[in-house]
């Protein structure tokens, strides 16, 4: 969430860091606003590296063949 509160403050020129932004999104919105779409993200990276690992050990296999 911050990182997309950053960019948008960097596209409409307005300059203030991440510190500043964590701040104000904190103390306006609270905490827990901060995990809004982690599972998702979670869900998916979990997904994308048992796939890869999944993959990796099937070619290694089937090159020591």
């Amino acid at each position: 969430m911050i990182k997309v509160r950053v960019q948008v403050a960097g596209d409409s020129g307005v300059k203030s860091g991440p510190f500043k932004i964590a701040a104000q999104f904190i103390k306006n919105e609270g905490v827990m606003k901060l995990y809004k779409g982690l599972d998702s993200a979670l869900v998916r990276q979990a997904t994308y590296t048992t796939t890869r690992f999944g993959v990796f050990l099937n070619l290694m296999e089937w090159a020591k063949n």
